[in-house]
């Protein structure tokens, strides 16, 4: 019986394990991949996320790719943008959106300046406002305000959020460095 039950925890703590780095790493690597290819997502990719994918996949590569040069433009590394990523809290992401749910927010512009002022980053974001107002419009500003709204932070794992966001950007540069090379 005890041999049982042990093999039994064994059991469920390696898949517990499994899961946990399914989750934490494979995922957003995945989901980043699929962004950022052209074409379809691949067949084990979820149907919801199937479905967010190909909603925001043009835009989302677009603006990773113009962020990702625009970054080369200026001299800011990727480390530089990672670690802001990793700094800015998920609060201050909040508030930023309970800003933009407040204020008068008329044009992308007007956004950039209240996440900027959100942000935590060691070099000066304004190199990232000419992606952002390029790729993003102000309907997907009202949907993304909107979404954070509807839920809580415990639904949304900050975590796997900042990793599918260095995964795409991470992907982006690899994409371009290949580009560059093949020229």
């Amino acid at each position: 019986m005890k041999k049982t039950l042990g093999w039994i925890l064994a059991v469920l703590l390696v898949l517990a394990i499994g899961g946990t780095l399914l989750y934490k790493f494979y995922l957003p690597q995945l989901i980043a991949k699929a962004v950022v290819t052209e074409g379809e997502p691949p067949a084990y990719v979820p149907k919801v996320v199937e479905r967010q994918i190909s909603r925001y996949k043009v835009p989302l590569s677009n603006a990773a790719t113009d962020i990702v040069k625009s970054m080369h433009a200026s001299d800011v590394t990727m480390g530089q943008v990672f670690e802001a990523i990793d700094k800015t809290e998920p609060q201050h992401i909040q508030m930023a959106f309970d800003e933009l749910q407040t204020a008068n927010v008329k044009t992308p512009d007007d956004a950039f300046n209240i996440f900027k002022k959100h942000v935590n980053a060691d070099f000066d974001v304004e190199v990232l406002r000419e992606p952002f107002t390029k790729n993003v419009n102000m309907k997907m500003i009202r949907v993304a305000t909107k979404k954070a709204h509807q839920y809580n932070e415990d639904a949304v794992d900050a975590d796997l959020a900042k990793a599918i966001i260095k995964n795409i950007l991470l992907q982006k540069e690899k994409e371009l460095a290949q580009n560059d090379t093949s020229k």
